[in-house]
């Protein structure tokens, strides 16, 4: 479940405990500057402090925030309050308003997604080395030391989550999990497009052809949810919220899911069937409500 502050008038730690009480399998976190969430890591490292079989992590943290050698050792530091329940997502940012804040350039998606190309192996080698010299395109260490080691040996599970194919092609390739999610324009606006079931077809196979045998875990992210015994009412707020999408496209997306809780599992498992993916990733309006078919999908 993807949440980055508790319902009106519960605490974080407290949130954090219902959420693994109703049967979510983790909780994960955005990462903008912009807006009112909390900031990923001392987050997480609280709602570890809380909980005790949680799977923690972030979906996504911008690389371009961060250097590789503080991300990995504050990666490493939750992986190791948590006894080794941290799972890293990372991308190659898309909110242009995030790094217009933060005094950063907003570079061309091939830019960012090569600095990207870059860090995850020189990350890996910060988690599993005892000192790392690297001298790149984009980051320069000499004999860097990332204490403390994590407590998942090799390593934290890794998520490179994108839309576009050379993002994907270096999660086919790096990741441990690979997360399929609408791409956006080079400016960092939605592109309405890429929620269409036609699109995630295309993206799906395409990664499925990248990993060949590799074996990795298929996530993806609901972005709009529902649950209502009025799935027509629902799927048109849905399209309004999307700039008169088409109903028809709502209906069938996999980025989308609306209904009754049969009518959610029905949709989770076709997804799960067509596209191969076994990682769903809600948002935290529905937390509650979901919970049943959370706790029974989880079982399975």
């Amino acid at each position: 479940m993807q949440a980055n502050t508790p319902p009106a008038g519960l605490d974080w730690p407290a949130f954090a405990r219902r959420v693994e009480s109703l049967g979510y399998g983790g909780l994960v976190m955005a990462d903008h500057v912009v807006g009112n969430g909390l900031s990923p890591f001392p987050a997480l490292a609280a709602a570890a402090a809380a909980t005790t079989t949680l799977r923690l992590g972030t979906l996504v943290l911008d690389n371009d925030f961060r250097n590789p050698l503080l991300l990995a050792r504050e990666a490493a530091t939750v992986d190791v309050i948590s006894n080794g329940r941290l799972e890293l997502g990372i991308g190659a940012g898309w909110n242009d308003r995030d790094n217009h804040s933060l005094g950063i350039a907003y570079d061309a998606p091939r830019i960012r997604v090569d600095r990207l190309a870059e860090a995850v192996p020189l990350i890996k080698r910060l988690w599993t080395e005892d000192e790392v010299t690297h001298a790149g395109t984009y980051y320069r260490h000499e004999r860097a030391h990332c204490g403390p080691r994590p407590a998942r040996r090799p390593h934290p599970p890794l998520l490179i989550a994108g839309g576009g194919d050379r993002i994907l092609a270096l999660a086919a390739r790096e990741a441990d999990i690979v997360g399929v999610v609408p791409r956006t324009r080079p400016d960092g606006s939605p592109d309405r497009a890429a929620y269409s079931h036609e699109t995630a077809i295309d993206r799906f196979v395409y990664v499925h052809r990248l990993l060949g045998d590799r074996d990795v875990e298929l996530n993806t992210l609901v972005f709009g949810m529902i649950v209502t015994d009025d799935r027509t009412a629902a799927i048109a707020e849905l399209a309004r919220r999307m700039e008169g999408a088409p109903p028809e496209m709502i209906a069938r997306s996999p980025f989308f899911l609306v209904g009754s809780l049969a009518e959610m599992r029905a949709q989770l498992l076709r997804v799960r069937e067509t596209f191969g993916v076994s990682y769903f990733n809600v948002r935290g309006e529905h937390v509650e409500a979901f919970a049943p078919l959370a706790r029974e999908l989880g079982s399975l």
